[in-house]
């Protein structure tokens, strides 16, 4: 798991909210339409895909439109 997914989860594991994580922008869509979650959090570089084409999709279908992504910026990083 990349260190920022890390430091959130970390963050957020004793609040009363459920978190759920995926790694790629393709579970990432899968997970939006199953789960529709209040918020959604994408890395900026992704395995995949980039997060700017997750919101992309998200916004063209249907099923997840109304959802606004928030994008993580990796400063320095690499992208693996």
């Amino acid at each position: 798991m990349p260190a920022n997914l890390d430091i959130l989860v970390a963050h957020y594991e004793n609040e009363a909210i459920q978190l759920t994580a995926a790694l790629c922008g393709k579970d990432a869509q899968v997970l939006a339409k199953e789960l529709q979650p209040d918020l959604i959090l994408l890395d900026i570089m992704m395995q995949d895909m980039d997060a700017y084409k997750v919101c992309r999709r998200l916004k063209s279908d249907l099923n997840t439109a109304g959802y606004t992504g928030d994008i993580s910026y990796r400063h320095g990083g690499s992208k693996e």
